[in-house]
């Protein structure tokens, strides 16, 4: 299951105008992409080869072209409010050392 809400990273939100919990993205899919990108251009240069298999290679290769479009877009999504979903650009800080932080002050 998810994390608590407790538990996550938390920034501020000029919307809620406050300290909210954020909602960042797992960054393995900017790794994924680029791996992605590489089994594409191996495609493209194997293309005369998937060319004679038509049967299998061909809707193989068109569903995982399609599935790019779906990674392409998580790994370019922002940490976002998890009250209103407002992409925020401030870097989320982990509840640990907003905490740490917190004690110092």
């Amino acid at each position: 299951m998810g994390k608590k809400v407790q538990d996550l990273p938390r920034a501020y939100c000029p919307r809620c105008k406050k300290e909210v919990p954020v909602d960042v993205p797992w960054p393995g899919f900017r790794v994924a992409w680029r791996a992605w990108i590489v089994v594409a251009a191996i495609l493209a240069i194997c293309s005369p080869v998937i060319a004679t298999d038509l049967l299998i290679m061909l809707p193989t290769a068109s569903i995982f072209l399609l599935g790019g479009s779906t990674l392409k877009r998580y790994s370019e999504k922002r940490s976002a409010c998890h009250l209103c979903a407002l992409p925020l650009d401030e870097e989320a800080k982990p509840v640990s050392t907003r905490a740490a932080t917190e004690g110092t002050s």
